[in-house]
């Protein structure tokens, strides 16, 4: 065998080599991608349900007699806005944040207020939001780890590569920078003692 044959032989397995391995660096990329949408998909089912929720809240703190318009009202306008608009995970973190913020100042009326905030539904219904917002944090730290994961193979090779192809592009984190707005909102109503009941 002569020297061109033997150099063309080493070409052709350097070839082929380079095409497995972009072709199973592909799939990785490809299985990441796929990991991080299903994470996302799996907080926006729990962000849907916090906003069912909260209507049911509002109805029910409502119904319970509270007189907090400005609060019901922001809360209202908080949840329709994150419901609708929109946004990627960054710009949806904005919009939870603020309906957090608003959950917040409705269940400290409630509270002060006394008899809303021990209403048997209420109370249920907060425990009910209270679990949601468990789930979502849950949701939360998930996607972000496969953001990380994502965004870090994106910026180093072989992942520069793929971005400069358009194969490979930086997601965003579903956070806040705010550990207050980020907690689950307060829904430890004070106890009906006029009626002696008890936290279900």
């Amino acid at each position: 065998m002569d020297s061109l044959s033997v150099l063309l032989i080493i070409i052709a397995v350097l070839l082929l080599a380079l095409i497995i391995w972009f072709a199973v660096t592909l799939r990785a990329f490809a299985r990441l991608n796929r990991t991080l949408d299903e994470s996302w998909k799996q907080v926006e089912v729990e962000l849907s349900r916090r906003h069912d929720l909260i209507d049911d809240v509002l109805v029910a703190l409502t119904a319970a007699g509270l007189d907090a318009p400005t609060q019901v009202d922001s809360t209202r306008q908080a949840r329709d806005r994150a419901a609708t608009m929109k946004a990627g995970p960054a710009g949806k973190a904005e919009l939870e944040n603020a309906v957090s913020a608003a959950l917040e100042h409705l269940f400290d009326a409630a509270d002060a207020q006394g008899e809303p905030g021990a209403d048997r539904t209420v109370r249920r219904l907060a425990g009910e939001l209270t679990n949601i917002e468990d789930r979502i944090a849950a949701g939360r730290r998930y996607y972000n780890a496969n953001v990380r994961a994502n965004n870090g193979r994106c910026t180093s090779f072989p992942g520069t590569a793929l971005a400069a192809v358009g194969l490979c592009a930086p997601a965003e984190l579903f956070a806040s920078a705010d550990p207050a707005v980020r907690a689950a909102p307060s829904a430890t109503f004070a106890q009906d003692r006029d009626h002696g009941e008890a936290a279900p």
